[in-house]
């Protein structure tokens, strides 16, 4: 017979048995369901411009206007109004991208003071203008950018930028629009050089109706595998930016993101996802627009929302991810769209928005 010391131990080893199986099986339902909520997740440009303005909704802006003292009042000097912080404040720094997003909405009494002219001087202007290079396409970062700077879409919307620069198009100003070179100067000095005009570029085929399927025709399409066997599908796009692009770009991302670091150039052979999940060279060649088949085959395990070790992955509902370089100080390296490498906090890049979810995840 044992004694009651025995059982002791006995029902104590138990306990911890049963302990161990009940968070091991929990993890199992937390890992299903995350999957599970991967799969039924809609990624689009669309869907993601959506979740955050609906986080957007949410957020009480004079909050913002209180913490950071933000007030807009037109310049003594120009009579025109200025982004109260922009990315020559010292407090720029120090925000993350959600928090600039909201130092920079524009206020509705500045609105309802402001003529159409000026409307798309302070668009041309936006300190967060390079989000829209972000994405997939240029398509798509018009759409999510649109989501945290409403103006952007009821310029573009309008054809004010078009029909309001002589340079840029042939078409007529509207009545109500006199945008003169001395004002596409004043925006285009608030930019890196070069940087207005490869915009105004891209903008105008934008609005002139060359959609993303017909972007995608001169690309070529392959399959890669996961770990564990899922196939992939994915473009070769090859190089699309010339030399001058890249260095623009280079030097407004740079000076947009301040605590970020510059690994390597921009380019179109490779996103985000592929240097993640498929190759991490800056040799890559291939662009992969969805990595959701790595996080729920099971190549991928999911550990939480926040780094516990370095090497892993982190997926932004935003459709963004990268690679956990230091996962104490939440450094990633990751790939912005078409942008160059970069090495940042989580919270120091373009996808991080009013509502953004990172998840983490292990081989």
């Amino acid at each position: 017979m044992k004694t009651k010391k025995e059982i002791k131990k006995m029902l104590a080893l138990f306990l911890c048995i049963s302990l161990l199986l009940c968070v091991w099986s929990l993890d199992g339902v937390l890992a299903q369901d995350n999957a599970a909520g991967m799969e039924e997740e809609d990624y689009s440009s669309e869907a993601i411009a959506r979740r955050i303005a609906e986080a957007l909704a949410k957020t009480d802006l004079n909050e913002y206007a209180e913490k950071y003292d933000i007030l807009w009042e037109r310049n003594v000097e120009t009579g025109k109004y200025d982004y109260p912080i922009d990315n020559t404040s010292p407090l720029w720094g120090q925000l993350t991208h959600a928090d600039r997003t909201m130092v920079c909405y524009i206020p509705d009494y500045v609105l309802e003071d402001i003529t159409d002219t000026e409307l798309v001087e302070l668009v041309l202007g936006y300190p967060l203008l390079i989000d829209v290079y972000a994405y997939n396409t240029f398509q798509d970062g018009i759409t999510i950018v649109s989501a945290y700077f409403p103006e952007l879409a009821v310029v573009v919307e309008n054809l004010m930028i078009d029909r309001g620069l002589e340079d840029y198009a042939a078409e007529q100003s509207l009545e109500n629009i006199s945008m003169s070179e001395e004002v596409f100067a004043d925006a285009d000095s608030k930019h890196s050089d070069g940087f207005l005009d490869m915009f105004m570029n891209d903008l105008l085929i934008y609005e002139h109706g060359v959609s993303c399927e017909q972007e995608a025709m001169a690309a070529s399409y392959v399959y890669v595998t996961t770990p564990n066997g899922t196939a992939v599908p994915c473009k070769v796009r090859g190089e699309e930016l010339s030399a001058a692009e890249k260095e623009r770009l280079k030097n407004e991302w740079t000076g947009r993101y301040p605590q970020a670091t510059f690994i390597s150039e921009a380019t179109t052979n490779y996103n985000c996802h592929s240097y993640a999940f498929y190759s991490a060279s800056t040799s890559n060649i291939v662009w992969m627009d969805d990595c959701t088949e790595y996080l729920t085959d099971g190549s991928y395990q999911y550990v939480g929302n926040s780094a516990t070790a370095n090497n892993q992955r982190v997926y932004y509902n935003t459709n963004h991810s990268g690679i956990v370089v230091n996962a104490s100080s939440g450094v990633v390296i990751s790939k912005w769209g078409s942008a160059p490498l970069m090495q940042h906090q989580y919270w120091e890049c373009p996808y991080f928005n009013p509502g953004t979810i990172c998840s983490f995840y292990t081989r």
